[in-house]
């Protein structure tokens, strides 16, 4: 068996030729990440190899089966389960486009198993060959630290469900079973004090939480209310920690937004004549976020004399007016309304205070570098907070979160590119899935509105905008163009132009409000 991985340019596709002990060869995709670092298909190989997978979508878990035996491969978990053993891969599987991928040493030890041979990962030459002076695979069981044992779990509640939260004490391998109303998380190797984890009091959409220990294994029980979702459960690091989001079902979410309500109430005046009980929208506040101002100009176009906060502005004024004439019973509040500087912090700060539903972020793009080349970028992209997956993504991720730099006492003391300080945002969780899809109806509707200039970009996509880290909604932010871009500038601020996107912005709400308001409503 031998893997050939030829040369290649950073963050392209690496030319992989995956040989069987036949003889055959056939290509296997592969790439190399920015610390070159290379990453190999992982279904990919096992199709080569004739091996059975199933991928486990709601576990984030990919089952490997041949010769009698079974591997499981969790997306980031650094640990290779297999037949009772663990085995330490040194990296964790990343996911790119839904597919599963290994380091190339990772990688090695995997083919050890399916070959049955020590396979070993050769930097100098790339590729993955079987070791000629050993004659048996070496895998080494994890040994866990008896004095490590699970001894925390925190309950949240949020807007639109319930954040649990169970603590490791190192990067244990996990599993899980639901069937409604029990969550059961058997925790590999791992030691629990079951006395701490254990709570009989209800909180959120969490009615109980019992923990069995086992002589292998630990086991963590959660019993759900009956008005919550079936949970979602991921690994992370930093701390190591498994998360379980459990959302609620209609019937909860108008009950809570009715309790929210009650409370508003409680504090309100009374007056004499009682208003008409009317239901609710749930959907009825929307955040428009006009980026940078003030001091802070933006990107600028200095030859034109264009800067972003002034056509961002505008567009969110004709926004704001938009999404109330298109969406009766809606109101939109503005984090800015004049020329003013607000820091990104304070931004989620006002969405939050206002009680918003959905915040939208309003930017121009730009790009470094000579004339041509700025002219030669176009076109729109909308976001969503989460990792992002390339160079071009952490740019402009990048170019908005300098507005920090004009903020007096920044409330972020933190490197906002970091991975983990992106994570830390337990409402990322709770928001990501609304956020891409609301992401995905606002870049189909400027599309369809605007043809002037989409021949280059377009599309969603995500990355680590500090100003969507805050708000306690499905968020995102929408870079309308490129003011760098000398032609496209010009459009950006035609009236013409930005009655279309504003347009696009209104149209996508409504369409937003009536695929959550008949549904499981976001908040």
């Amino acid at each position: 068996m031998l893997l050939v991985l030829t040369a290649f340019a950073v963050n392209t596709p690496l030319n992989v030729q995956f040989t069987m002990n036949s003889g055959k060869a056939s290509a296997v995709t592969a790439f190399r990440d920015d610390s070159s670092v290379v990453w190999i298909s992982v279904p990919e190989i096992c199709s080569r190899a004739e091996i059975k997978t199933v991928w486990a979508a709601e576990r984030r878990k990919l089952l490997l089966y041949f010769a009698g035996k079974d591997i499981q491969l969790i997306e980031s978990n650094p640990y290779l389960y297999s037949d009772g053993k663990l085995a330490d891969m040194g990296a964790s599987p990343v996911m790119v486009k839904g597919e599963m991928y290994l380091q190339a040493k990772s990688a090695a030890l995997l083919l050890s198993l399916i070959s049955g041979k020590v396979m070993e990962f050769d930097p100098v030459k790339n590729t993955i060959v079987s070791s000629t002076d050993k004659n048996k695979v070496v895998v080494t069981s994890a040994v866990r630290d008896t004095s490590k044992v699970i001894r925390k779990v925190s309950v949240e509640e949020k807007k639109n469900g319930t954040m649990l939260s169970i603590f490791l004490p190192d990067s244990l391998v996990y599993d899980f079973t639901y069937f409604k109303p029990q969550l059961n998380i058997n925790v590999v190797n791992g030691r629990i004090s079951t006395s701490e984890i254990r709570r009989d009091s209800p909180l959120g959409l969490v009615n109980e939480i019992d923990a069995v220990q086992f002589a292998e294994n630990g086991q963590i029980s959660v019993i759900l209310s009956d008005k919550a979702m079936a949970p979602e459960v991921r690994f992370k690091s930093s701390p190591y920690r498994i998360e379980v989001v459990i959302r609620g079902n209609a019937i909860y979410s108008d009950e809570k937004a009715a309790a929210d309500s009650a409370k508003i109430d409680s504090v309100r005046p009374q007056t004499s004549v009682q208003p008409e009980n009317k239901a609710p929208s749930r959907i009825k506040t929307i955040i428009l976020d006009p980026g940078h101002g003030g001091k802070d100009p933006g990107a600028v176009n200095k030859k034109l004399k264009a800067y972003e906060k002034d056509a961002v502005l505008s567009l969110g004024l004709l926004a704001a007016k938009k999404i109330e004439e298109l969406n009766p019973g809606v109101k939109v509040k503005l984090t800015r309304d004049t020329d003013v500087f607000i820091p990104l912090g304070e931004r989620a700060k006002v969405a939050n205070k206002a009680d918003g539903d959905l915040f939208i972020s309003i930017h121009l793009n730009s790009i470094k570098g000579n004339a041509t080349k700025q002219a030669s970028v176009t076109g729109h992209c909308v976001y969503f907070l989460d990792v992002a997956r390339n160079d071009e993504a952490r740019a402009v991720a990048a170019l908005e979160n300098a507005a920090l730099e004009f903020e007096e006492k920044p409330e972020v003391s933190e490197d906002v590119s970091n991975v983990d300080f992106i994570l830390k945002s337990s409402e990322l969780n709770l928001y990501r899935n609304e956020s891409e899809d609301f992401a995905i109806m606002i870049e189909k509707a400027m599309t369809e509105n605007i043809k002037d200039y989409t021949a280059y970009r377009g599309g969603v996509d995500q990355a680590g905008f500090y100003v969507l880290r805050g708000p306690e909604m499905p968020s995102v932010l929408i870079e309308a163009g490129f003011v760098c871009n000398p032609t496209e500038a010009r459009l950006l601020f035609n009236p013409s132009t930005q009655e279309k996107i504003a347009s696009a912005i209104a149209v996508s709400v409504g369409k937003f409000r009536e695929k959550y308001e008949n549904k499981t409503s976001p908040r």
